[in-house]
């Protein structure tokens, strides 16, 4: 969302005038650029009035006014794409026939606009089996009742965040029910019936029950078919009929059998039968087939076999085991999750995104199971989980206190120790004497015998004998200033022994990406460093999903076929080429030798640390040689 539509967005909050000088500070820009916003937003429709109190809306009294600000907040109407939802939403939506001139009125676009737009909206319904009727300035959309909330969902999963949450409020004010009334009744009838979902899985039951409703009010329902059977009395049974039976008591909208079945299988396929702080083997065995828990442990054998990431861990197993009868159920019955940040996480954490990438092949050639992004997205989210968790509880430094006890207790200042730095440092030993000090296993020390001008074999910080809370902070400077640069002197090493001149080019294009993985593999291959399987192995990875970023890069690789030694073969351009999802000027092929895989797993994640600074990617497409590549990333220049 950009700054005007920031700035719509307060104002339209707000129930009082708000000054200049908030709206500046919210938006993080001058009195002046807030002034010059209200003047171009005023030179399209006069909407924000000022006075000596501040800035408002003038419009919101009408509801009409009000949808349209709403609107403008989260679709950027210039673009087609946005447009397409917004116009395709609406027309499904109305309960009668659409008027497109009220449409193109409310979106300030020309009626020969949204004809254009029309063409495209009837190409993409027809996926879904529905057709497009128009005449006389109307539209409406037609096909089963079952096509069109399919067709509905899909318009939300292609919007983000604030556009669905704004269109689920927006259809929830329409049907007279409130939502976070309809949010805290799932999640009441949920726990209720011990079923765990997580949130996004309670986005989506409560993103179905809005649309059903909204269908329902509109006298739209589905009709009878076969659906999943269950028992009365299981759980997910008894949990549906709750909430349909609370909506039907407070708002009189009344579900048929098919519509209760459509909420049991939805609740079926999206929550699990276990209590998420009480997980034990046993208890996790009553629901899980222990076909699933041995596939899940072989997976995290593989995975610390291939990665060098240690994901056992007895959390991981049994929410994993459970994520994947959950997803095999999804498979059987062809629905599948949707996840709102599944770039973003590809983005960020594309190492976590690789081992979730392997955990979907080794799925599908298992159970034959293909998954897309978005439930590959959630197997990277219980990975980033357990390696986080483990993180927490792995590195500690130990450190060598030196004090004199004559000013403090010693039992008092490991009690300090322990309380500030738990899980950071450990203190191994403590001295009164700087005779004879063994630093062998000791990363640093802390010396608060109030003695200076001492030096040691390794690093060391004075702290003053009564620790107070200027010494805390001392120490934890200190202690930032250390791992950085013991992170900053281990990638210097990796990154020249990763990369090197005779496996760098400059300007070298081909048609696509296949094409260039081909190229490159070859190299590889001609050098004695990759098997003669390379090629297709790094291509197999690729079909999966997209190795570029939204950096300007690209890391194509193998996930199973092993190189001779850890190593890259790099290619930088001045013009980008279409690689996946990004345009990319940078291409990295990495070769990965299954017994250096600890070393490679921190050279990977330094290497993307690096990549993420588009200060450094812009710099490094203008490089004209090897050595000016490599003392840009090394940060030597």
């Amino acid at each position: 969302m950009d700054k005007k539509k920031k700035l719509l967005a307060l104002l339209s909050s707000a129930n009082h005038p708000v000054t200049g000088k908030e709206l500046s500070s919210r938006l993080n820009v001058s009195n002046r650029t807030i002034r010059n916003y209200i003047r171009e937003i005023n030179e399209e429709k006069l909407i924000i009035q000022s006075s000596s109190n501040g800035y408002w809306i003038t419009v919101l009294d009408s509801p009409c006014n009000k949808r349209k600000i709403e609107s403008s907040l989260v679709y950027d109407f210039s673009s087609q794409n946005e447009r397409l939802l917004y116009i395709a939403e609406r027309i499904i939506t109305s309960s009668e026939e659409a008027d497109l001139y009220d449409i193109a009125d409310d979106i300030y676009i020309s009626y020969s606009t949204i004809e254009k737009d029309l063409i495209q909206i009837r190409g993409i319904i027809k996926d879904f089996h529905l057709t497009l009727l128009r005449g006389n300035g109307k539209a409406t959309i037609q096909g089963s009742e079952e096509s069109k909330r399919s067709f509905i969902r899909y318009l939300l999963s292609q919007q983000d965040s604030a556009t669905v949450q704004n269109t689920l409020h927006a259809i929830c004010e329409d049907i007279h029910i409130p939502f976070d009334t309809l949010k805290d009744l799932i999640i009441y009838q949920t726990r209720q019936q011990k079923l765990y979902a997580s949130d996004y899985a309670i986005k989506n039951i409560l993103t179905h029950v809005i649309i059903t409703l909204s269908r329902l009010q509109n006298k739209y329902s589905l009709q009878l078919q076969s659906s999943p059977s269950a028992k009365e009395k299981e759980p997910e049974s008894i949990c549906a009929a709750n909430i349909i039976q609370e909506i039907e008591k407070n708002y009189n909208i009344m579900f048929n059998t098919e519509e209760k079945n459509q909420l049991i299988f939805l609740l079926m396929s999206k929550t699990t039968r276990l209590d998420h702080n009480n997980q034990t083997r046993k208890y996790t065995q009553d629901f899980i087939s222990l076909e699933y828990i041995e596939f899940t442990k072989q997976l995290v054998e593989n995975i610390n076999y291939i990665y060098y990431i240690d994901l056992n861990d007895s959390d991981f197993i049994n929410f994993f085991s459970l994520h994947l009868k959950n997803v095999l159920f999804r498979w059987n019955n062809n629905t599948f999750n949707t996840n709102p940040f599944s770039d973003q996480i590809f983005i960020q954490n594309p190492l976590i995104y690789d081992i979730a990438v392997y955990i979907a092949n080794e799925i599908r050639n298992r159970y034959h199971c293909k998954l897309n992004k978005d439930e590959i997205t959630f197997i990277s989210l219980h990975i980033g989980a357990v390696i986080e968790k483990k993180a927490e509880e792995s590195h500690t430094y130990k450190a060598l206190l030196i004090m004199n006890e004559y000013y403090y207790p010693v039992s008092n200042y490991l009690y300090q120790f322990q309380k500030e730095f738990q899980n950071k440092i450990d203190i191994v030993s403590i001295m009164q004497s700087i005779h004879s000090i063994d630093t062998e296993g000791i990363d640093f020390i802390i010396d608060a015998s109030g003695e200076q001008n001492r030096s040691y074999a390794v690093p060391m910080v004075y702290i003053s004998p009564l620790f107070d809370r200027k010494d805390l902070n001392k120490v934890y400077d200190f202690l930032n200033k250390l791992i950085d640069q013991q992170h900053t002197n281990t990638m210097k090493h990796q990154f020249h022994s990763f990369f090197s001149k005779d496996m760098f080019e400059l300007e070298h294009y081909e048609l696509d990406a296949n094409a260039m993985i081909r190229y490159i593999s070859q190299k590889l291959i001609d050098a004695g460093i990759a098997p003669a399987s390379f090629t297709q192995s790094v291509l197999e990875r690729e079909e999966i999903t997209s190795t570029s970023f939204d950096n300007k890069v690209a890391i194509p690789h193998s996930i199973l076929c092993s190189t001779s030694r850890n190593c890259s073969y790099v290619i930088v351009n001045k013009t980008p080429m279409k690689w996946g999802y990004f345009e990319v000027n940078i291409i990295i092929m990495i070769g990965i030798n299954h017994n250096q895989r600890r070393f490679f797993k921190e050279l990977y994640s330094n290497l993307l640390e690096k990549l993420q600074d588009m200060t450094i990617i812009q710099e490094l497409i203008k490089v004209k040689s090897y050595d000016a590549f490599i003392k840009l990333l090394t940060g030597e220049c």
